[in-house]
């Protein structure tokens, strides 16, 4: 069995996470703790590590719960494709937190240690941003409770961590991504697809857009993948507009994706009623914009088609090659 250090903690991972309001409002709400696992262990075993997590000091029982979709242990999987089914579990079940969840990375369920990630770390003053850490299993959960209170900061648990762990302390996602990969994970990398494309939804249950989009999407390696979720926008007020606002500021904490066309799910039925294309008339520059400035954009669109999910991408690639995008 694999030890965390053979596991992928960073293919893809982005530096911050498409947040909306509701994601963001976890003070004084009560929410489930989803966790996940990364290396096989058996049902019973992950019930084991879920009631220790449950049975810590001042932690409320059914605070950590396995999620609908836990175990992510095959060996192309990474944790990108566990942020990526979070980011579409917390559209779709509002009971689980929206920006914190917990990870199992030792085959041994009795094991001290699990790694926990949150999605909105205020890291460097920015929003959003993501982190991950490794985190004693007798308080991951209360870390995630003390975040949502603001007794503590992000700053402050990653010197816990680097406390108790020392050199076995998790790096940021920025050192994740940009530190040299070994020889084993560059040997299997394809080439990347020629467009990776943004997908959005402002309808309720999209959980299974993607794999509508692109069958197996679950499964691949985010490098591998011609499809980016950006996010559930279904409860906020403006819908489609919200997404148009969101486009650049996507594009910038994404730059693998095409920066001038995108999918949107308007409505329910995505094969039969179909997803919008969509282009947007702006030169992709994120580099022109700071966090704010870019969110503000309030880009020109224009709608190229409706057309069943199943076929999204290659008409997207159809499109961008006849338009030399």
């Amino acid at each position: 069995m694999p030890s965390d250090q053979d596991l992928d903690l960073s293919l893809g991972l982005p530096h911050t996470a498409p947040n909306s309001d509701r994601h963001r409002a976890t003070a004084g709400e009560s929410y489930i703790q989803t966790v996940y696992t990364l290396v096989p262990l058996a049902k019973d075993d992950l019930d084991v590590l879920v009631n220790r997590l449950n049975n810590a000091a001042d932690i409320m029982p059914g605070t950590c719960k396995l999620a609908p979709k836990f175990d992510f242990s095959q060996p192309s999987s990474s944790l990108r494709q566990v942020y990526d089914y979070h980011i579409r579990l917390r559209d779709q079940d509002h009971s689980a937190h929206p920006l914190y969840f917990i990870v199992a990375i030792s085959a041994d369920s009795c094991k001290d240690d699990v790694l926990i990630v949150h999605l909105n770390t205020g890291l460097k003053g920015q929003c959003d941003h993501i982190g991950i850490a490794r985190c004693s299993i007798d308080w991951a959960a209360s870390w995630g409770l003390n975040l949502d209170i603001g007794n503590m900061s992000w700053e402050d648990l990653k010197e816990e961590e680097e406390n108790d762990w020392g050199d076995r302390a998790i790096r940021s996602v920025e050192d994740l991504a940009s530190a040299p990969a070994s020889a084993p994970v560059q040997s299997t990398i394809r080439e990347v697809p020629h467009h990776q494309y943004a997908s959005f939804a402002v309808v309720p249950q999209a959980l299974k857009l993607p794999d509508q989009l692109e069958p197996n999407w679950i499964e691949k390696p985010a490098i591998h993948r011609r499809i980016f979720m950006g996010g559930n926008y279904s409860s906020e007020s403006g819908g489609l507009s919200t997404v148009i606002r969101r486009f650049p500021w996507f594009c910038k904490s994404h730059p693998e994706v095409h920066r001038q066309v995108a999918i949107v799910a308007d409505k329910p039925d995505f094969e039969d009623e179909g997803v919008l294309l969509l282009r947007f008339d702006w030169n992709g520059d994120v580099d022109a914009h700071d966090d704010d400035s870019i969110a503000s954009l309030n880009l020109n669109y224009e709608q190229v088609k409706r057309v069943p999910a199943s076929q999204a991408v290659a008409e997207l690639d159809a499109y961008c090659q006849g338009q030399g995008l």
